[in-house]
């Protein structure tokens, strides 16, 4: 499993999905979530999509998306926003359904619906269903968090500076 490049902790997590009433609750490896999030995309139609994105303590949203700007938006910003360890974001579908990058190595996808639906985005990816999962926030050991900077100086913030120039407020 490989860890976000925002995170330093010695603790040990391993990957898999649990299911909740309303909520698929997931350890994904980085190098996985990318795709975990075109799964989500492919599920959920061509329009009309929401991405937030929350660094810090600030919380910035652009809606009326299509799914072509979504996967743009991801192929050349995915390095920063999988990696960064101060963020975490979510794409919202027409259909309410709602996928989040959490803090660390977390995903979920909520549905109001039919939420077990979802479990094929993470099994494609051969992660498995674990009802003992542990995730890396529920357990007692030291984790830092830190804003990742890529090697030309991009950062989180130079993520949300592009993204305004497309409308997020």
């Amino acid at each position: 499993m490989e860890y976000i490049k925002g995170i330093e902790t010695d603790a040990i997590i391993e990957e898999g999905y649990e299911i909740e009433p309303t909520c698929i609750r997931a350890n994904v490896s980085a190098d996985k979530m990318l795709q975990i999030i075109y799964h989500f995309l492919e599920m959920n139609g061509e329009e009309n999509y929401d991405f937030a994105l929350n660094v810090s303590l600030e919380h910035y949203h652009l809606s009326g998306m299509y799914k072509a700007m979504l996967q743009a938006m991801f192929e050349h910003m995915e390095e920063v926003l999988v990696n960064d360890g101060m963020s975490t974001f979510s794409i919202t579908a027409a259909n309410g359904d709602i996928l989040t990058k959490d803090v660390y190595n977390e995903m979920h996808v909520t549905s109001a619906k039919i939420v077990k639906r979802y479990k094929k985005i993470f099994e494609k990816e051969q992660i498995k269903r674990n009802n003992d999962l542990i995730f890396l926030k529920d357990q007692n050991l030291p984790i830092t968090s830190k804003r990742y900077v890529m090697d030309d100086g991009t950062d989180i913030y130079a993520v949300v500076g592009a993204l305004k120039m497309l409308g997020m407020k």
